[in-house]
């Protein structure tokens, strides 16, 4: 995929859509696909660094976002265009 930035950028597609994961698509755009800041590796939680046993909420949401992370790299492009 070609991104181009700008007012008259966009996306152009330079493979077959059969051949890009959705999880591709999302990280060429730069778009941001974390359920929560928490699961950022760079993102520091200071309900986490207080918490002797760690943060329940923040290691189910890293659940949540291993899951969808692997769900979207099933799908490819040609799967939202042909279903």
């Amino acid at each position: 995929m070609q991104v181009t930035r700008g007012t008259t950028g966009g996306c152009k597609l330079i493979i077959e859509p059969a051949e890009v994961s959705l999880f591709q698509v999302l990280c060429a755009t730069g778009e941001e696909h974390l359920v929560n800041a928490c699961t950022d590796c760079e993102y520091e939680c200071d309900r986490r660094k207080e918490m002797e046993d760690g943060c329940s909420i923040h290691c189910k949401l890293c659940e949540i976002q291993t899951r969808l992370d692997s769900l979207l790299k099933e799908y490819t492009l040609a799967d939202l265009l042909t279903k």
